[in-house]
């Protein structure tokens, strides 16, 4: 069976969400999450995953795919 929407209540709703949203609460924990935020602690743990062997194994594979995105560049390009 189909539900009766009320749009008039739904309007007035998102109308009072809005009119009451508490814009200092919602800074303060934008701001809280930000001062948290510590950028050289992720770049240490980062570089301590990734050692010399892996490095060389992952340039080997990003070489392919570039040479392969690079052909089907020139590809189309010589196409038109």
């Amino acid at each position: 069976m189909c539900k009766n929407i009320d749009v008039q209540a739904m309007k007035d709703d998102i109308i009072m969400k809005i009119k009451y949203f508490d814009a200092g609460k919602a800074l303060g924990m934008v701001g809280a999450a930000m001062e948290s935020f510590n950028p050289k602690a992720i770049k240490a743990k980062c570089e301590s995953l990734f050692d010399e062997d892996l490095m060389f194994k992952l340039s080997g594979h990003l070489r392919v795919v570039k040479d392969f995105g690079y052909w089907a560049v020139t590809r189309f390009q010589g196409i038109f």
